[in-house]
């Protein structure tokens, strides 16, 4: 998991027990799950010192790709979509978690998905105070057959009475195990869409929505 701080002591009396704390600080690529080990030496008369281990299964969570000074709004929105498969949920796609891959990981991540819909799909953040933003970042789903990236795809914003695309939107990439950023012209508002057309018979699923703020000059 990459380095730590030692911690020991003297001596132990048998039969006692010892706690003890200790920091372990993971490398910057590591993310999902993690054996973490420890590891005790110990001395004793008639040739009886030696070691034990045990490990912990951790998860490891990297830092969201985001601007520097910049925060995640997603984190203090509200989630919705247009359906949500039961077996998903719609609150993960802004819970902050960095996703491990875009296929399935044995439920370690937490995703939405609305299979078995077509067509036009959305999800939806919502916030009691408007907030401001030029970006998204976002990590498709995508578990090879029912859950794709879609064909094509677009933010919008809520301007008090409607939908409305955002202007100058810089792409729409759907690569998977990464992050997709576009940026485009800054919007002041309460909530914030992606609308999804899905990718022929398949439906769409998302992992993580980043939505950042724009730093202070």
């Amino acid at each position: 998991m990459g380095g730590g701080t030692r911690a020991g002591f003297a001596a132990i009396a048998p039969g006692a027990t010892r706690a003890v704390t200790f920091d372990v600080t993971p490398p910057a690529t590591a993310t999902g799950g993690n054996g973490l080990v420890a590891t005790a030496t110990y001395s004793a008369p008639d040739n009886a010192s030696g070691s034990v281990s045990a490990e912990q299964w951790v998860i490891a969570q990297k830092p969201l790709p985001l601007p520097p000074g910049a925060t995640d709004l997603a984190l203090s929105a509200t989630a919705s979509a247009s359906y949500t498969s039961p077996w998903t949920t719609v609150t993960a796609i802004n819970n902050g978690i960095y996703p491990i891959q875009s296929s399935d990981d044995n439920d370690l991540t937490p995703y939405w998905g609305d299979w078995p819909q077509v067509g036009t799909h959305w999800i939806e953040l919502d916030w009691a105070s408007p907030v401001t933003t030029n970006g998204t970042n976002i990590y498709w789903a995508d578990d090879g057959g029912g859950l794709l990236p879609p064909s094509s795809w677009v933010v919008q914003y809520w301007n008090g009475s409607a939908w409305v695309d955002v202007s100058n939107q810089s792409g729409e990439p759907t690569a998977i195990d990464t992050f997709n950023q576009v940026s485009f012209d800054p919007v002041t508002t309460t909530g914030l869409r992606i609308s999804m057309q899905s990718s022929g018979t398949a439906s769409v699923g998302v992992i993580q929505w980043i939505v950042p703020s724009i730093p202070s000059s």
